[in-house]
């Protein structure tokens, strides 16, 4: 097992032949796998992964900050999280191949292929939840038994690690009034 500082250098150890295999996110390796270089051996959304990672059932993509940060600022977080409540609305209602060709526009996006980046949002899609960001407490402990199958040397039932002391809905909550309700 070899540790990689960065998406390139994996992409790199894997097309070499440094390493057989990685773990992580597919759409850092898009290029790669667009061009035929890596393969996916297990999609996200395939269901063997289902009782690795604990399916669409457990906390995907978190925000996660400071509290006193975001005490500090609360406006701010709030509009935040508004937007990308908006955001997640319209990426998960608009083609990826649409998505991609506006992102191309941007100076950011310029330089890879659209079917890159359409490929890259392909490979995000299976990580979004139905719930927008969303944490219930049902969703919260499903997280935590899923966590515990991951060796990852943690007393889970530590209290910590409880809804309380992890998840901030308040700003979510606030959020809503932003969004339409939505």
């Amino acid at each position: 097992i070899v540790n990689q500082d960065n998406a390139a250098a994996v992409s790199a150890s894997l097309i070499s032949g440094q390493i057989d295999a990685a773990v992580g996110p597919a759409d850092t390796l898009a290029g790669a796998i667009g061009a035929g270089k890596v393969k996916i051996l297990i999609n996200a959304d395939d269901p063997v992964m289902a009782p690795l990672g604990g399916g669409t059932s457990i906390a995907g993509i978190c925000l996660w900050g400071l509290k006193s940060q975001l005490q500090s600022k609360p406006k701010v977080v709030t509009a935040f999280i508004a937007a990308l409540r908006d955001a997640y609305k319209y990426v998960s209602s608009t083609d990826p191949s649409v998505i991609a060709g506006e992102l191309h526009t941007s100076k950011d996006f310029a330089t890879l292929p659209v079917s890159t980046i359409e490929d890259e949002l392909k490979l995000d899609l299976p990580f979004l939840t139905t719930t927008a960001g969303q944490m219930s407490q049902d969703v919260w402990n499903r997280t935590l038994s899923a966590f515990s199958t991951w060796g990852l040397g943690l007393k889970l039932d530590n209290p910590a690690f409880t809804y309380s002391s992890i998840v901030d809905m308040s700003y979510w909550n606030a959020a809503t009034a932003l969004t339409g309700g939505k």
